[in-house]
Order: C-alpha cells, then sequence, then structure tokens
C-alpha cells in the first residue's frame, strides 16, 4: 500500500507504507464517513485539503501528547519536514530506493549521498 501526498508546490509524491501503517490507515478511513480512495485522508473541518499551518498544527499537538511520556521530545525542533526526511532515512535503510523532491539543495544532496551510500554498502543497514 502507498499514500499519495500532494505537497507543497504542487508536487505530488507516493510513499510505501508499512503494514502497521496501512492497517491503522484502514481502520481510519472505517472510522471517518464517506471517505473513497479519492478522498483526503485527513481532511479539514470543512472536509477540504488542511493548509500548511493546520498540519504544522496538528503536529505540534501530536508531539505535545507524545512528550508526556516521552519528554525529551518537547525539547527536540519537529516539524512536518524533519517527520518527512525521517521517513526518508527509514525508507533507505529498509533499501526503498527514494525520490527526494526537496527544494532545499543541500537537503536533497545529503538524502541521494544516503541513497547511493546504501546501494553500495547494504553492510552499513541495520
Amino acid at each position: 500500500m502507498a499514500a499519495h501526498i500532494h505537497g507543497k508546490g504542487r508536487k505530488e509524491q507516493s510513499v510505501p507504507l508499512w503494514r502497521s501503517t496501512a492497517s491503522l490507515i484502514r481502520g481510519w478511513k472505517r472510522r471517518l464517513e464517506g471517505v473513497g480512495d479519492d478522498r483526503f485522508l485527513f481532511p479539514s473541518r470543512s472536509g477540504e485539503r488542511m493548509a500548511r499551518s493546520n498540519v504544522t498544527q496538528r503536529l505540534k499537538l501530536a508531539v505535545a501528547t507524545a512528550a508526556e511520556p516521552h519528554p525529551q521530545l518537547a525539547q527536540r525542533p519537529i516539524s512536518p519536514h524533519t517527520v518527512r526526511h525521517t521517513t526518508v532515512m527509514h525508507l533507505l535503510q529498509a533499501g526503498i530506493r527514494v525520490s527526494t523532491q526537496c527544494s532545499d539543495a543541500s537537503s536533497r544532496q545529503a538524502c541521494e549521498h544516503l541513497s547511493k551510500l546504501m546501494v553500495f554498502y547494504p553492510k552499513l543497514q541495520p
């Protein structure tokens, strides 16, 4: 299963999902009314696409909730971009080729370099 993400700059990307994540998403979709494959998985209150600021706000709420049992999270700068890069690193470590579409050249180069290292030096993978 893959998630199809529409990002800033009208970029569209498909991201493979772990089985556990796919299972959670299936359960979430069953809870939402009238959500088909063509609808937003995390709609705004009006049922439309969430604004970037709304995504950031919801992530801050999730981090605050997760920081209760894990206080060290409150000290870390976690943003949607952080989550994206963490996911890319996990995919690369799992041996999945990832197309990086970062607007930041240094981030893009770092991901591409790591991707090449993972291909040529598979023993680096955990």
